[in-house]
């Protein structure tokens, strides 16, 4: 299940197609015709889905018709804003796309790459300039976009375990689960939490 802003909720129906709510009725807005949906994400009056089926979907927020759809390299765990008009998409074995829309609602790929060895989770935007955190089947990483592509830091925290969920906290620390393990833990990158 996913929200669509505050007043539409996304629910992956028996016959695993996308089923469209209003909140607060359960009367069925419309069917999409998309299955196996993953992940979706609001951006304005667009709304992505991505799913397991290597596809992305491009839908306008407010009537639900689909504008465009493209196929990723894998499957899709998760998406990220990048800015207004573009989206990153952390995929299985570690696949990226950073997908952009264009004027006449077109969707472009800008850039792909296998950069990790484990499936991405969770992306979330750091409180670094143009930084984002990767959370993975193989850690928890970091990587910058610049010049329309990403490059990994050297930062690597948790390395060899199954990072399924990260959320910024305030001044630059992080909310981290990890599979198959209890409680949640704080990571803080804070120049004055490093040993010197």
């Amino acid at each position: 299940m996913n929200m669509v802003g505050d007043d539409h909720i996304l629910v992956v129906n028996s016959e695993h197609r996308v089923d469209i709510f209003k909140r607060g009725d359960s009367r069925k807005v419309k069917t999409l015709d998309i299955e196996y949906m993953r992940y979706s994400l609001v951006l304005h009056n667009l709304l992505f889905i991505g799913t397991e089926e290597k596809m992305l979907y491009l839908i306008d927020a407010l009537t639900f018709e689909i504008l465009d759809r493209m196929m990723t390299q894998s499957y899709i765990f998760t998406m990220c804003k990048i800015d207004d008009n573009t989206i990153l998409c952390g995929e299985y074995q570690g696949n990226v796309d950073v997908i952009r829309v264009r004027k006449q609602e077109q969707l472009v790929k800008i850039f792909q790459s296998k950069m990790l060895t484990g499936n991405i989770y969770k992306v979330v935007k750091t409180d670094r300039p143009n930084e984002f955190c990767f959370g993975c089947g193989n850690g928890m990483f970091f990587g910058v976009f610049e010049d329309d592509k990403f490059m990994l830091t050297d930062d690597k925290i948790f390395q060899g375990k199954y990072v399924t969920q990260v959320c910024l906290l305030p001044r630059g620390a992080f909310l981290c689960s990890i599979w198959n393990q209890s409680g949640v833990f704080i990571v803080d990158r804070s120049p004055k939490s490093r040993p010197q």
